[in-house]
């Protein structure tokens, strides 16, 4: 065989491996058994077996709560609806494989507005993966790469809390717009 050939074929042979494994990580599918074990052991496990991150934070109720699990080659939506049977804990999946958990219950919101912005450290660095929820709520958001955050919040009252792994949360109240003023 020419040298062409051999190089046209090893070409065709790497595309299709490629578009294979791009396939196969697309259609990730997780297998998990977990016996009376808790909501952490469950997240870490996953996060192990899985390309998920996991955004929550660290004193949310129901981590601690006992849960057990058996699923083989399921979906993430099926293992977190498992997980949010057994626990009190909501959860949303965003791009790039983020999951962000919040407390399970739910509470209606009037229609409110959006709040954006950009969180940083103390240097001034973005912080990618911070979470942004609106306090006391199952509304959140996690950080894009450039540190951005957008949010539907109500018109009055609201606070975000912002909280990152290894730093202090925060919480920011967001300022009225009633009365004609601006926010």
């Amino acid at each position: 065989m020419s040298n062409n050939k051999q190089i046209l074929l090893r070409a065709m042979l790497c595309t299709i491996w490629l578009i294979f494994s791009g396939y196969t990580v697309a259609s990730a599918q997780i297998t998990l058994s977990l016996k009376n074990k808790s909501v952490r052991e469950a997240i870490r496990n996953i996060e192990k077996t899985s390309d998920y991150r996991f955004f929550y934070n660290d004193d949310l109720p129901g981590l601690d709560t006992s849960i057990s699990i058996q699923v083989e080659e399921g979906t993430i939506t099926a293992v977190m609806n498992l997980l949010t049977q057994q626990a009190d804990i909501a959860y949303a999946i965003r791009d790039n494989n983020q999951i962000v958990l919040s407390a399970g219950t739910v509470s209606l919101q009037q229609t409110g507005r959006r709040i954006t912005g950009t969180v940083n450290d103390e240097n001034g660095e973005l912080i990618t993966g911070a979470n942004v929820v609106e306090k006391g709520t199952v509304n959140g958001t996690v950080t894009d790469v450039n540190g951005h955050f957008s949010l539907e919040v109500p018109a009055d009252g609201a606070v975000l809390q912002v909280s990152y792994i290894g730093y202090i949360t925060q919480d920011i109240s967001v300022p009225s717009i009633s009365g004609g003023g601006g926010g």
